[in-house]
């Protein structure tokens, strides 16, 4: 991937815009995704409205009217693993955050998931996104 001035992102032959987010020049296919929920700072999106994909250079967040948010290996400084029970519907759920230094990114991006989140947050890891994994306090979800 490359940097590039434009704030579009160039994925094969079509352009999206970005927005004022990090601009990527990327032609990776994808390895490997997961469907799940997010919380992107106050705003949840349940499941099946996130996707979560990895590619060999870039890590992507896509959520349901909050667009993308994608990573390279230098953006995401650590992976943050919660547990925990959905409120009111009692439902067992897991997510990981991350924890990353992209200046125009909310601060709390958080993928919901229901299968083994510590088995993702390794398989991300393996990949180089993220130098270490720490466990977090689940945030509540109605603040």
């Amino acid at each position: 991937f490359l940097f590039q001035e434009k704030l579009s992102l160039k994925w094969g032959f079509s352009t999206v815009s970005l927005g004022k987010r990090h601009k990527m020049y990327a032609r990776d296919s994808i390895l490997k995704s997961w469907r799940g929920g997010a919380r992107i700072d106050k705003y949840n999106a349940t499941w099946p409205f996130a996707s979560l994909s990895l590619s060999e250079k870039i890590l992507t967040l896509k959520v349901l009217f909050r667009g993308k948010f994608m990573f390279d290996r230098t953006q995401i400084d650590s992976l943050v693993t919660y547990h925990g029970t959905l409120p009111i519907v009692g439902k067992a759920t897991s997510g990981i955050g991350f924890a990353h230094n992209v200046a125009d990114y909310p601060e709390r991006i958080i993928f919901w998931y229901f299968g083994n989140i510590d088995e993702l947050a390794r398989k991300l890891q393996t990949k180089g996104f993220g130098k270490k994994v720490v466990q977090g306090k689940l945030p509540f979800f109605f603040h």
